[in-house]
This record gives structure tokens, C-alpha cells and sequence, in this order.
């Protein structure tokens, strides 16, 4: 479980990585179970994007090193938010959208290797999902045979 916002002042950049995983989760389970992919998990690589934006481009957690990209400017319109730089050369641009795609692509395949390697427990987990729709915690940790 993920400690309370205000007890997590300081993320590593490996916990980050985790989180990003945990949220290409369902994307990993699409193209495992169905070798296909759904629109069901936009937000979740929605957020995982702006994850792996932030590290590289404010918290310095990339091949581009210790630099802040900033300021931004969040400008949102029409219900999407887009982040203004006019200071960043177009090359700086790229470079920072390959770091941000091989984060995601990290974050991608630890989720991918570890629902392999528990195959087992995604098949039970399915099959409750379509008898039942959602799974609550306690029911999630029965399955497993453990607290999560």
C-alpha cells in the first residue's frame, strides 16, 4: 500500500518506476490475455506519462541528468492539459520524449514479467472479474492466499 501523499515527500526514482508498473498493469493483462490492446487503460497510462515527464524533465531521474526542464505552464484547455516550453530547442524536446517513452516502456515490462510470472493468480483474478465484475480487498487478498 502507498503511504499517505504527505508521508511521501521524497520519491525514488525506483518507487516511481513501481508505481508506473503498477499502472500499465491493465495494459499488460490486455496484451497477455487477449494479445490485443483496449482504450480501458488511458488514464492509467495517462498518469504514468506525466510520471515519467516529471522525472525526467523536473526531478532529473534520467540519461539527460540532473536538469529541470522549467518552468512549465500548465495550460489547460478544452479539458486537456498540455505543458508549454518555449524555452527547450526541439533536439531537447525529442530527447526528452525518448526518455519519457524508455520510462514507460520500463515501467511497462516489469508489470508485463511480473503477471507472467504469476499467471496462476491473474487467471483466478479473471475469473472472479467475470463473475463478479469488481473485487474488493479483502476477496483480492483471499485469492492470493495473503495480505497484500
Amino acid at each position: 500500500l502507498t503511504p499517505p501523499e504527505k508521508d511521501r515527500l521524497h520519491e525514488t526514482k525506483s518507487h516511481l518506476i513501481n508505481e508506473m508498473a503498477t499502472m500499465m498493469g491493465g495494459r499488460a493483462a490486455e496484451e497477455l490475455i487477449f494479445r490485443d490492446v483496449t482504450s480501458g487503460a488511458a488514464n492509467d497510462i495517462d498518469q504514468a506519462t506525466r510520471i515519467a515527464r516529471y522525472m525526467v524533465m523536473e526531478f532529473g531521474m534520467s540519461k539527460l541528468g540532473p536538469m529541470n526542464f522549467g518552468p512549465q505552464m500548465d495550460i489547460t484547455e478544452w479539458g486537456k492539459s498540455m505543458m508549454d516550453q518555449p524555452s527547450i530547442s526541439p533536439e531537447m524536446l525529442s530527447k526528452i520524449d525518448t526518455e519519457v517513452q524508455e520510462l514507460l516502456e520500463v515501467a511497462l515490462t516489469t508489470a508485463q514479467k511480473i503477471l507472467k510470472a504469476h499467471k496462476k493468480q491473474l487467471d483466478m483474478i479473471m475469473e472472479e472479474l467475470v463473475k463478479h465484475e469488481t473485487i474488493e480487498g479483502d476477496e483480492f487478498e483471499k485469492l492470493m492466499g495473503k495480505k497484500v
